[in-house]
């Protein structure tokens, strides 16, 4: 249950010990910690990929902002006639 921890709560975890070895391992199994972030990690901390993202997100709720006007425009006419 202990194989993916947050960052901070383990370095909060080593901090605290009054033991020195535990910033380096883990003191009930001797584990030694490796701290490598995920591949989505890396992948989602990627400036390109947070840019592309938001981009995206905008051109999304553009479209959608758009679809729900025509919509409403449709559905809720303005009630003026033309003679």
């Amino acid at each position: 249950t202990m194989r993916f921890v947050h960052l901070e709560c383990l370095t909060m975890w080593r901090l605290s010990s009054v033991n020195p070895q535990s910033f380096y391992q883990c003191d009930q199994c001797k584990y030694r910690y490796s701290f490598e972030r995920t591949l989505y990690a890396k992948i989602l901390r990627s400036a390109f990929v947070i840019h592309s993202l938001t981009l995206v997100t905008f051109i999304a709720a553009i479209f959608l902002c758009g679809l729900l006007a025509s919509i409403f425009d449709k559905h809720f006419p303005d009630g003026s006639k033309q003679s």
